[in-house]
């Protein structure tokens, strides 16, 4: 449970943080790497693996990672602490070459592993320092290939902001719905029809599709509308529309 929380939290943060400029790709079939993220401005793919800890030991995060699990030394690990239903206000932002580095090894069972104690306290010198992040500098890292000072540009096309947005809602929505022990979600592949997301409920096993719609307001515009493709609708009692205001 506090792995799949802290992943979807993360996912949350990318998108939200980055106003767009990454997007996160989730496997069909579970081999080690929690996701892919695409860096929309240059084109580039990061392998990503979020490792999530509900406790700490005095102030750190400790880790133990099999090197059978470190398949990608350009791959990205971000170290994450769940503090109830939300992340903690620091996180580990590394790559797997430099967590081999800064790591011990030590085996077990006669397999090597890298475990690590990882100080989230800000400002305390450790090996780890230059790659712990305040929560909101999560996106900036992993866009800047953990570098701790780029700067995340807005986009300033409507028809981006207007993508972004709705990527936004979307992911949200499905992150809210995670929380759910109860629900199972699937994603379409192709998306083709009105719902974008079908939740099934593990008892009643009764499905519920769901079509999300992002309206974008602030102060000069409080209010918006939203738009439904008639080419692909069709009404149905047990597919709704979930609209969210960001």
């Amino acid at each position: 449970m506090v792995g799949q929380l802290a992943e979807w939290e993360v996912w949350v943060e990318l998108v939200v943080r980055s106003h767009g400029h990454l997007h996160v790709f989730l496997p069909l079939l579970d081999r080690g790497v929690d996701a892919l993220v695409h860096r929309i401005d240059d084109g580039s793919w990061f392998p990503l693996q979020v490792k999530g800890r509900s406790q700490l030991r005095s102030g750190a995060l400790i880790l133990i990672i099999s090197a059978r699990a470190l398949v990608d030394p350009k791959a990205i690990i971000v170290g994450v602490f769940v503090d109830d239903d939300r992340l903690g206000s620091h996180v580990l932002v590394i790559s797997e070459r430099n967590f081999r580095r800064l790591a011990r090894r030590s085996l077990a069972r006669g397999q090597l592993e890298f475990d690590a104690q990882v100080s989230l306290v800000p400002g305390k010198p450790t090996r780890w320092a230059k790659f712990i992040f305040p929560l909101d500098g999560l996106a900036d890292a992993v866009v800047g290939g953990v570098k701790p000072t780029v700067a995340v540009p807005v986009p300033r096309r409507r028809g981006t902001i207007a993508r972004a947005v709705g990527f936004r809602g979307e992911t949200e929505v499905v992150r809210r719905l995670a929380d759910s022990d109860l629900l199972t979600l699937f994603r379409p592949f192709p998306d083709l029809e009105t719902a974008e997301v079908a939740a099934q409920h593990e008892k009643t096993r009764r499905v519920l599709g769901v079509q999300v719609k992002t309206i974008g307001t602030d102060k000069r515009h409080p209010h918006n509308t939203v738009d439904i493709d008639l080419a692909s609708f069709r009404p149905a009692a047990d597919v709704w529309i979930v609209v969210v205001a960001w």
